[in-house]
């Protein structure tokens, strides 16, 4: 599953032995999922481990919340890929749980809001660190149609085959064009 407006790869099941296999290696975590985002900010650390639990929001039902106690555990590897202008990120994300707005709840967390995501954002802070861009890579920045969160890789070993599988999905129209005006 991916969350609307998140490009990349799904796995589609054609029937119900291999429905079975694929459930139960998502539960035992033997499913590597990769994610390239686009972010206000910079990321500290070379890599870091988001291990904070994630609960609905209350009020806003289809939003999600970081707890300290409550909700359900979830793991984000996260890794800086590039910084651009001194203010921006391309990071990629490894979710080794897989819950409903994962990334874009612990990127928030860090003060890491996904450009273009328009349900967990930061408004002031975001349009201060384009200061020292130009009018057009702002209003190419700010008006990001969607969240800039791609998934573009997944790893698993057949659940009959036996064999390692490797699948990869370039970065959509969207996100290279993103990318390539960053640059």
């Amino acid at each position: 599953r991916l969350d609307k407006d998140t490009s990349g790869i799904i796995i589609i099941i054609k029937n119900h032995i291999s429905k079975n296999k694929f459930r139960e290696m998502f539960k035992n975590r033997n499913i590597k999922k990769n994610y390239l985002a686009f972010t206000y900010g910079i990321l500290n650390k070379s890599n870091i481990e988001i291990n904070k639990n994630i609960l609905r929001n209350k009020v806003q039902r289809t939003k999600f919340n970081i707890s300290d106690r409550l909700g359900k555990n979830a793991i984000t590897k996260v890794s800086n890929v590039r910084t651009f202008h001194g203010s921006l990120s391309l990071l990629n994300c490894e979710i080794i749980t897989g819950r409903t707005h994962q990334i874009r709840v612990h990127l928030l967390s860090l003060g890491l809001p996904i450009i273009g995501d328009k349900d967990y954002k930061f408004n002031k802070e975001q349009k201060f660190r384009l200061n020292n861009m130009s009018n057009s890579l702002k209003d190419l920045i700010l008006l990001f149609p969607r969240q800039a969160l791609h998934s573009y890789r997944i790893e698993f070993s057949h659940p009959i085959l036996k064999k390692q599988i490797k699948i990869t999905c370039d970065l959509p129209n969207d996100m290279k064009d993103l990318n390539t005006n960053l640059q």
